[in-house]
């Protein structure tokens, strides 16, 4: 299949007729300007053997690939709007027409699930390992977007969900190529926590995914507002089932792929956010809080010291 007809008969599609994409017909798309609005713009790039294992069905690989990008705009209070696709195809993939139709039910039925269309990008033909970048743009109405520099000594530390699923989900799926297991489901497809996001606009003072391990995304919200962090290891949030597997805070907590929300706000606030967040069946838990001072300290539900481990998360580079 060649790029056009790529374009046209798949991807095209995906436009939903979006005047702002024009059909694809372009290298670029023209967004209209709102007043009393911020748009917020993401990109993340998803490379076989570094972020994903290579064994996932097509449709996962693009849903995950979106939903991360997703996640940064949830971080941010955002609302998604748009996304931009690159792909960069190995020839054996481009030659099997059944992976690209896979690759695209992915990103459909993610389009309806988060009401958000395809804009344009790029589609290349490689003797690389495939690698998906996405591009996403959302909005924060009001412009009150919430940023990772602007904590307070004080602030009371919270995260979302479960922390070490994907974790626990990647070996699994590294043993058997297609698990049905709730931690394999969770590294396949996070669940970028985009309502809760916006939940925390006019109540959080600072948020970020996790995204890097839970202890290496702290000390960089806490260092970002030229603050320290202190974690209570004993409140680090551990699904009943990873628990059980053996895993320990000590492994999860610098895992990475756990694409939940991290988020600092006074502790006097946290009746307000469960209100609004009461129909998301969310977990929301309290981990620690923020001081003066730079780095970051570990300690146990007693208050005593714990150390920290050799590494805190996935670096980049």
């Amino acid at each position: 299949m060649s790029e056009a007809a790529f374009i046209k008969a798949l991807l095209a599609p995906l436009t939903l007729g979006l005047p702002e994409a024009d059909n694809l017909l372009n290298d670029a798309a023209v967004l209209p300007a709102q007043s009393q609005a911020h748009y917020v713009v993401t990109t993340d790039t998803l490379a076989a053997g570094v972020h994903f294992i290579g064994n996932e069905e097509p449709r996962y690989l693009a849903q995950k690939a979106l939903r991360v990008n997703l996640s940064d705009l949830a971080a941010m209070g955002a609302t998604p709007l748009y996304y931009l696709l690159n792909l960069s195809l190995p020839h054996t993939l481009a030659e099997q027409p059944a992976w690209l139709e896979n690759f695209v039910q992915g990103l459909k039925l993610d389009q309806r699930f988060f009401g958000i269309s395809l804009l344009g990008g790029d589609t290349i033909t490689t003797s690389s390992p495939l690698q998906i970048g996405i591009t996403a743009i959302g909005t924060v109405d009001g412009g009150n977007t919430l940023l990772r520099r602007t904590a307070k000594a004080g602030d009371a530390l919270y995260v979302s969900g479960t922390i070490g699923d994907a974790c626990v989900g990647m070996q699994e799926l590294k043993q058997q190529s297609n698990p049905q297991t709730r931690a394999a489901m969770r590294y396949l497809l996070p669940d970028p926590r985009l309502e809760l996001g916006r939940a925390l606009v006019g109540l959080a003072n600072a948020a970020m995914d996790v995204s890097d391990g839970l202890l290496l995304d702290v000390q960089r919200l806490a260092s970002a507002s030229g603050l320290q962090a202190v974690i209570n290891v004993d409140s680090i949030p551990i699904a009943e089932d990873v628990a059980a597997g053996g895993s320990t805070w000590k492994s999860l907590a610098v895992a990475g792929d756990d694409y939940e929300l991290l988020w600092a706000m006074p502790h006097d606030l946290a009746p307000a956010l469960h209100r609004k967040v009461a129909g998301l069946d969310t977990k929301l838990t309290h981990i620690g809080y923020l001081e003066t001072g730079e780095g970051l300290r570990l300690v146990d539900k007693q208050g005593q010291a714990v150390a920290l481990p050799s590494t805190l998360g996935y670096q980049h580079l």
